[in-house]
């Protein structure tokens, strides 16, 4: 997914091989996340990111929507 400060979230269907997860810090169970015009919420039903135009995005395992 692709979240800019202006318009929806944008899916990339098919990234090709991407790294993952190696010195990255992670987001917990419960927590939240905000910087500039965007915030992110973890649960254990997925991650939810939203910019302050109201546009975001959804992950889960089973999964993936733009808003």
């Amino acid at each position: 997914m692709i979240l800019g400060p202006k318009g929806p979230a944008t899916l990339i269907k098919n990234p090709g091989e991407q790294g993952c997860c190696s010195d990255v810090t992670k987001l917990a169970y419960g927590n939240s996340w905000s910087k500039g015009p965007f915030s992110c919420q973890s649960s254990t039903k997925g991650l939810s990111c939203t910019g302050s135009n109201g546009h975001g995005f959804f992950l889960s395992k089973a999964k993936v929507t733009a808003k």
